[in-house]
C-alpha cells in the first residue's frame, strides 16, 4: 500500500521547485489466514547452497514471521 501526495506546480513554481512528492508506504501489516504457526510463507529449510531444500518444503522451524515495513520517503526535482 502506498499513499502519497503531490505538491500542486503553482505552488512549486514559487520557490522554483518543479516537482515534489510526500509518500508512506506499509508492507505486511496483517495477514488473514487460520495458519496458527508463526509464518504461513514458509518456505522449508535451506540446503548448504542457500537455496531452499525440496525435502523440507512446507516444514515450519519456527522461524522468526515477515516483518511488518513503514517507509516515508519523498520524491524532489528541481
Amino acid at each position: 500500500m502506498i499513499i502519497g501526495y503531490t505538491i500542486p506546480l503553482p505552488v512549486l513554481k514559487r520557490i522554483g521547485v518543479d516537482k515534489f512528492r510526500v509518500y508512506f508506504q506499509a508492507a505486511n501489516l496483517f495477514t488473514i489466514t487460520k495458519y496458527t504457526g508463526l509464518d504461513p510463507e514458509l518456505t522449508g529449510a535451506v540446503n548448504d547452497t542457500g537455496l531452499p531444500s525440496n525435502s523440507a518444503f512446507g516444514i515450519d522451524e519456527a522461524n522468526y514471521p515477515n516483518i511488518r515495513m513503514y517507509i516515508v520517503g519523498v520524491n524532489l526535482s528541481l
